[in-house]
């Protein structure tokens, strides 16, 4: 009798279990099972925050910031749902404003408190500096 495991992924194994059934001959009979660990972990989300000034002359800027950092246990290559209506280029009055963001893994997994988080964008008015003569 033999046993053999491939792992498919982080969850998922595909194991095989060998009879000899014939005591060496070469009709061997084998029973496959897949095995599946649950992923019950939510992604760890992190946001950051950013300031930006108003262009010259304006009230407004333009703002651009980097995307959340997502980390799950099983998923690779994960990223954070926006849920909200400010895009990346978007130009923006004097004010804070607050950019939320949802990480939901494959098994459906997201917490309140480690995968949600926002972005905060704080747009200043320009900086005047007076002239010395």
């Amino acid at each position: 009798m033999g046993f053999l495991c491939a792992i498919l992924n982080k969850t998922t194994k595909l194991c095989s279990v060998f009879n000899d059934i014939a005591q060496n001959d070469l009709k061997i009979q084998s029973e496959s099972v897949l095995l599946i660990n649950a992923d019950d972990e939510p992604p760890v989300i992190t946001c950051s925050s950013h300031v930006f000034y108003a262009d010259s002359g304006t009230s407004t800027a333009k703002v651009h910031w980097p995307e959340p950092v997502v980390k799950d246990n099983v998923d690779l290559d994960i990223t954070a749902e926006k849920l909200s209506i400010i895009n990346q280029g978007d130009s923006l009055e004097e004010g804070t404003y607050l950019i939320p963001y949802r990480a939901t893994d494959s098994a459906g997994n997201s917490h309140t408190m480690l995968s949600e988080c926002n972005v905060t964008i704080q747009v200043q008015g320009t900086i005047v500096c007076s002239t010395i003569f």
